[in-house]
């Protein structure tokens, strides 16, 4: 029974993990004692004993509007707090009205700490070189080849106590395939109208940003499950100005949830833009805009832990790198 007990804060860890050792947080002694026959108990009251707790697990419900960020605020925890006690929740912090979310963590009688260390495959990055074109508007973009992320072998040693993360760091990286920078032109030419201000690299959508979390797949070094982000996320102060990527037609303004304010634009050659988080849109449904309009402001609504635009880039339907096109 007491082998069970431990077991069962195993369950959810990768079945390629290597678990180097599951045990009680508390001095445990198993002993005979035939001197006190009368105080023996049952299976049952034995299982009560063992599986008692001290203190329940605390959950909230999300309400609409509500994000891990204003959360953890509301609660006095941080967002990786949160991220740890609720391992359901993906790597883009999707969350909805209704979801339960645990805020403080059960605390059994006889806590277990478990030792283990998981081997998983992540993407690398791939960087984008750009080159002038003084034949193209500053605000034209070519690409002249396609980056590839690269895929690299991260060891992560992790310490669980009751199942929850107490400890998680990097033992060893080593690359299988190192990433392919892409290339992309980046016309130089002045047009008759432009927004002022740079439009190289992530400026070109959001003014004063830098990439905080790439396009790829993730793989949840507890679980080992795998996780696609869809787009790219920018990293930018609240109410910087959001920009359409291309001309276009707005096919969508308004909340959509964990996206929270978001808005779609559909350009050319089944092209299709997406920008969520803002704090506000300066936009609406089937306008018309133009490459470097503003059409709205970075925020941190639905499923996001801060100021960011989340930007999306689908050619016929299909997620692109957005780096292939900045």
């Amino acid at each position: 029974m007491v082998s069970k007990y431990k077991n069962q804060y195993t369950q959810d860890i990768d079945k390629n993990a290597k678990i180097k050792s599951v045990e009680f947080k508390q001095k445990i002694e198993i002993l005979e004692d035939d001197n006190n026959l009368s105080e023996i108990i049952n299976l049952d009251q034995a299982r009560e004993k063992i599986y008692a707790k001290t203190k329940e697990a605390v959950f909230i419900e999300v309400k609409s509007g509500e994000n891990l960020w204003t959360i953890g605020n509301n609660n006095n925890i941080s967002v990786e707090e949160l991220q740890n006690l609720n391992p359901q929740v993906d790597k883009e912090m999707r969350i909805n009205p209704g979801d339960k979310l645990v805020i403080s963590p059960e605390k059994p009688m006889l806590e277990v700490v478990i030792d283990f260390e998981n081997t998983v495959v992540e993407d690398i990055p791939f960087e984008t070189e750009y080159v002038k074109d003084s034949t193209m508007n500053e605000s034209q973009r070519k690409t002249i080849s396609e980056g590839v992320n690269g895929k690299q072998e991260v060891t992560y040693e992790i310490v669980l106590v009751n199942g929850n993360i107490s400890e998680q760091k990097i033992s060893n990286k080593k690359i299988i395939e190192p990433p392919v920078s892409s290339k992309v032109s980046v016309g130089t030419k002045k047009a008759t109208v432009s927004r002022s201000g740079s439009s190289s690299g992530t400026n070109r959508v959001v003014s004063g940003g830098r990439i905080t979390s790439p396009f790829g797949a993730r793989v949840h070094p507890i679980t080992g499950a795998e996780i696609f982000h869809k787009g790219i996320d920018i990293g930018a102060s609240q109410g910087n100005s959001i920009y359409a990527y291309a001309n276009g037609i707005v096919s969508f303004a308004g909340w959509k949830s964990g996206y929270g304010n978001f808005v779609e634009i559909n350009h050319v050659n089944g092209l299709v833009t997406r920008y969520g988080h803002m704090s506000a849109i300066y936009v609406k449904k089937g306008q018309q805009v133009t490459a470097g309009q503003r059409i709205g402001a970075v925020g941190s609504t639905g499923a996001s832990t801060g100021p960011h635009l989340h930007f999306e880039v689908l050619v016929n339907g299909v997620n692109k790198n957005p780096l292939n096109y900045l």
